[in-house]
């Protein structure tokens, strides 16, 4: 075999391996502990937000907790999509969209790393608490809440503990 061909097939092989393989594990989207709340999700009609601004304060005050009061760019502003951090001030995450309902919100967000993902969380809230139900991240952006929650459908989020 020569060079080149055993090259190639070194190449090949190796993006292959790099390529999203669609495979789900015991962490998919819809488990028992969660079903109710991804049912709930699934069915809510959500007022859709484009703004971390217009994220209600309690879910932006238990959200920037849990990413430990890190930065969240707005769709519209510069974020560090990579894992090389050229200027530390700018954030490795930026929102895509978000959405509040009665009972739920939920944030759905870019997060900049060693591979480009998303996060979905899910909250449930009352009128005094907001407690997360759900947070899981896929390696695709949605373009709407259409295709988010046909993704949350197909079980394409990977339930996750990262944020």
């Amino acid at each position: 075999m020569n060079i080149n061909k055993t090259l190639s097939i070194l190449v090949l092989t190796l993006l292959v391996g790099l390529l999203p393989c669609g495979c789900k594990t015991q962490n998919s989207t819809m488990t028992k502990s969660n079903e109710k709340e991804i049912t709930e999700f699934l069915s809510t009609s959500y007022w859709i937000v484009h703004k971390v601004e217009e994220i209600p304060k309690n879910i932006q005050k238990l959200f920037f907790r849990k990413i430990t009061n890190q930065k969240l760019a707005n769709p519209d502003e510069e974020f560090n999509s990579t894992d090389l951090i050229i200027d530390p001030n700018v954030p490795r995450r930026r929102l895509v969209f978000a959405g509040n309902s009665a009972s739920s919100s939920f944030v759905c967000y870019e997060h900049g790393g060693r591979g480009l993902h998303c996060h979905l969380v899910i909250f449930s809230v009352d009128r005094k608490t907001a407690q997360i139900t759900f947070n899981g991240t896929y390696f695709y952006k949605p373009k709407n809440l259409n295709q988010l929650k046909q993704w949350v459908r197909e079980n394409k989020f990977d339930k996750s503990d990262g944020w």
